[in-house]
């Protein structure tokens, strides 16, 4: 009987991983950048898509950040 549960519980959880291994775990989120809003002179207000969810998710970085993001992405819209 032990068996059987612990079978169940293996099988369980392989496909409940599986919903979560579609990409590949070992790299990072596709964020996408999409837009800045400027709220003062040091922080940005972006939004950011994940390859994981329809929604965007709303992050404050530093304009430092904001801008290497901006020229990253100009850099891969280049090639």
């Amino acid at each position: 009987m032990l068996i059987r549960y612990a079978l169940l519980l293996t099988f369980s959880v392989l496909i409940l991983a599986s919903c979560q291994t579609s990409k590949s775990a070992l790299t990072s989120p596709g964020w996408e950048f999409t837009s800045v809003d400027a709220t003062d002179s040091t922080e940005a207000v972006v939004l950011m898509h994940s390859s994981q969810g329809p929604e965007p998710v709303r992050a404050t970085i530093s304009m430092a950040e904001a801008r290497t993001m901006s020229a990253a992405r100009a850099e891969m819209e280049r090639r």
